[in-house]
């Protein structure tokens, strides 16, 4: 069996067996992972400054583009995101340290999603595939399912993953920052936005 090996700490290498691809397909500098949320005040927005991404692919035909393999369906035997708390950032160093406090980044550092399926839909139309993905999620050390739908999509360089997911805070035991002695609360509701851009 043959294994295409892709792996994103900010640079992405492909590997097929033990030969490194000519042309490796790199995280593109816009490629971006960002959080949307409200409070009592205002919106607010944190951004994360760094995060990686994890691929280890099963290729049972031989070499594929991965492009292809997605819209093949060929199964991930790894396929995670990791996301460092303290590179999440809003700008705002009070709800960052309230953010970070209420994470309990000390104890638990990281933000988890790991692939467990997914399923890709092919447009029939010119345009971005569905992918619907499920896995688990952890955060502040607490795991649960979940399930993601994003768009897929061919460009000239390379592939492109787009989607957004919301999250209740709750549901992972974390009670939602407050600031202000409390006079300021976040809502307990976050949605997480994803751009990946992989190209040569």
């Amino acid at each position: 069996v043959n294994s295409m090996f892709l792996r994103l700490v900010v640079i992405c290498w492909v590997f097929l067996g033990s030969q490194v691809l000519a042309l490796p397909l790199k995280l593109q500098p816009e490629s971006a992972i960002w959080f949307e949320g409200k409070s009592t005040l205002h919106p607010f927005e944190c951004i994360a400054s760094k995060f990686q991404v994890d691929i280890v692919q099963e290729d049972s035909a031989g070499t594929v583009r991965l492009s292809d393999a997605v819209l093949k369906g060929i199964p991930f035997s790894k396929f995670q995101v990791v996301i460092p708390v303290k590179n999440i950032q809003s700008g705002k160093t009070g709800l960052d340290k309230n953010m970070y406090g209420a994470l309990r980044a000390e104890k638990n550092p990281v933000i988890l999603f790991m692939l467990n399926k997914y399923s890709v839909y092919p447009s029939k139309k010119a345009g971005p595939s569905v992918v619907k993905a499920s896995g688990q999620l952890a955060i502040s050390g607490k795991e649960r399912p979940i399930e993601i739908i994003a768009q897929f999509a061919k460009t000239e360089t390379g592939i492109r993953v787009q989607g957004a997911k919301e999250i209740r805070m709750t549901d992972f035991g974390v009670d939602p920052p407050v600031m202000m002695l409390g006079v300021v609360r976040t809502d307990d509701v976050v949605t997480v936005y994803f751009d990946l851009k992989l190209g040569k």
